[in-house]
Parts: C-alpha cells; structure tokens; sequence
C-alpha cells in the first residue's frame, strides 16, 4: 500500500495474476505512457504532458470507484519500475500534497529494485524519482503548475495564442522561451527590416518577450544578420554562442552575460533562447543556472524540472556526465551570488567557488 487506497503489484511477487485481484481492486494502467528507452543507460524521466496525464488518470479512477482500491501493475522490469515510482510519486506531490521526502518514504520497500535503474550510470549526477518530486513540488509552489477544480491538471506558462501556433516552449515560467530548431533570422538589408522577421517579432512580442538570445552558431552567413535583423523588428538581440560540443559546460563568459540579461531586463519581459540545430542542450546548463540562483532550486532539482519540461534540456545520456556535474558543482556559488542579487541587484560579477 503507497497510500490510501492505492497499491502497486509486481509480477513475480505475491503469486500476483491481474485475473486474481481483479474482483477487489480497480487497476490503472501506464503501458501507453511509457516511451521505450532501451537505448538510455540513465532514467530520464517522462515529459511533464504524460506525467499530468497520469495524474488526471489517477485522480479519476480514485473519484469514480470510492468504493475499491486501485492497484498499479508493473512488470518485473527495473524501467518500468522506476518511471511507475515517478509518475505514482508526481501524483503525491501534485494532488495529495507530499514534500519530495515524504513521497520518497513510502517507496522505501522498492528502494532496492528502483536504484538497480540508476546503478547503470557512470556517476552521481544521473536524476532519480526524487530529484523529479522536488522538481515539481519547488514549481507547483511557485504557481507553475495549477489544477483546475475539476481535476484537469494545467501547465500554466501563460502561453498565448503566438505559442500555440509553436513559436516557442516557456520553461522558465514568465521569464524563457525556447524557440524551435527551425526558427531562424534571416538576412536584413540595410534600409529595410525582413518582413518574415517583422511578423515573427510580432508574434513574440506578444508573447511579452523583449529580447532574443542565441545560444548556437548560425547555420549560415546570411543567418549571421539577425542584431540588425531584429534591432529593425523591435527586439534586443545577444549573441552567446560558442563552438564547443553540445553537452560541453558553457563558457563562464556566457554565463555571466546571460545571466546579467536576464536580471536587468524588467520582471515580465521574457527572453527567447534559440539553439538552432544544436539541440536544446545548449540551453539547458544556463537555465539551470538561472533557476538555482533567481528561484533557489537546488541543482538536482533544477535539471529534474527542466528534463520534465523539455526532455532533451538535460542528457541523460552518459556523455553529457560532465554536463550534469557542472551544474551540481555550480550551486554553491549560484546560492552564494543568488543572495547577495536580492540585497544589492544584478550587477554582480560571476566568480569560481
């Protein structure tokens, strides 16, 4: 029993067969939720759609069977295991209001076969089920996530009808958006703005974002002009690119200037990140960064929320270890410059722990 009214069965525990409990126990199903991830060496967790997804699910089938309890079954598979712990785990945190630890406790029985899922990564840094809970009760606290009363769960960044049509994800609510691989500013003339560039800036002022950031080396020298591109459309333009290897820690030079971006523009002006065909990794370490220092996550916890929100912000992939480890290392200081920010502002210069 996880909590009340809610067991998990294993196969190959208990003498459990789904034709046996069936008469006592309503059972809810995630075969269609789970992405095979037989390639992956490390857990990453499921996106934040399926997770809501699962917690909607669950909530339903508790309120409309008061009578019976639920039962999860899960195939003696280590993968499997681990992302029913997550997703059973998010609906505590989520729906009953359980911290990370507290959620974390009522596992303790499958502790054993959950760390088998972890044991397979070369180091420390790979996220776990509880690094997931934290991540999502720090945002939930925040007003990132919100139910609605009839239990339809809401991811809510405030995106208006510019994001809908996919100019971009926010994932750093109010402040980041990611915009697509493919969005690319093109070449402007001299004397006139591009008007592709003019109705995309519309678009994104709309979405209250002031200026875009560029993260990867464009992909092409007509791609090169997008300051002049967008001075023409209205928007602020800084180029933090670098031609090191995608899952590489950024350069401090970068992480100074775009966090000093970020704190001196005003509160509700957002700020469009464009990786290009780099892949959203180069975004991923900085917006961790952001999150340590402008909303106290722990390291952990920001790259667990992150990897929910944009799988593929964080590798998972043993590669992208030295990734991970930078940003586990860097929050020493994130906190140490996080505090004196609120005292004095942002104008303070990024120093090595």
């Amino acid at each position: 029993m996880i909590f009340h009214r809610f067991c998990v069965f294993m196969d190959g525990k208990e003498q459990f067969t789904p034709e046996s409990f069936s008469r006592r126990f309503v059972f809810v199903t995630i075969d269609d939720l789970l992405v095979d991830s037989a390639s992956d060496r490390e857990f990453e967790p499921l996106n934040l759609k399926t997770t809501l997804k699962f917690v909607d699910r669950l909530e339903s089938m508790l309120r409309n069977n008061p009578m019976k309890p639920i039962g999860l079954h899960i195939k003696d598979d280590c993968r499997m295991l681990a992302n029913a712990v997550y997703l059973v785990g998010a609906y505590m945190v989520l729906r009953l209001g359980l911290s990370a630890d507290e959620a974390a406790q009522r596992f303790e029985s499958l502790t054993a076969s959950s760390a088998a899922y972890q044991s397979a990564a070369s180091d420390s840094t790979a996220l776990q089920p509880r690094d997931c809970w934290g991540g999502l009760c720090r945002t939930a606290q925040l007003g990132w996530i919100r139910h609605k009363a009839a239990g339809t769960s809401l991811y809510q960044c405030g995106k208006t009808d510019a994001m809908a049509a996919n100019l971009g994800d926010e994932l750093i609510v109010g402040k980041f958006i990611l915009l697509p691989a493919d969005a690319q500013p093109q070449h402007a003339a001299a004397d006139r703005p591009d008007p592709s560039i003019t109705n995309a800036a519309a678009a994104l002022r709309q979405c209250g974002v002031a200026a875009v950031v560029r993260l990867a080396p464009p992909p092409s020298a007509a791609a090169a002009d997008a300051a002049t591109a967008l001075s023409w459309a209205g928007l602020g333009f800084a180029d933090l690119s670098h031609a090191g290897a995608d899952c590489a820690p950024p350069p401090p030079a970068a992480v100074a200037k775009f966090l000093l971006i970020a704190e001196e523009l005003p509160p509700a002006a957002r700020i469009a990140l464009h990786c290009g065909p780099a892949g959203p990794a180069r975004a991923g370490p900085l917006l961790a960064l952001y999150a340590m220092r402008r909303h106290g996550f722990p390291a952990r916890e920001a790259m667990a929320w992150l990897a929910i929100a944009r799988p593929g912000l964080i590798p998972a992939a043993p590669a992208a270890a030295p990734l991970r480890r930078y940003i586990v290392e860097r929050e020493a200081v994130m906190r140490r410059t996080a505090s004196s920010y609120h005292r004095q502002g942002p104008n303070l210069v990024l120093r090595d722990p």
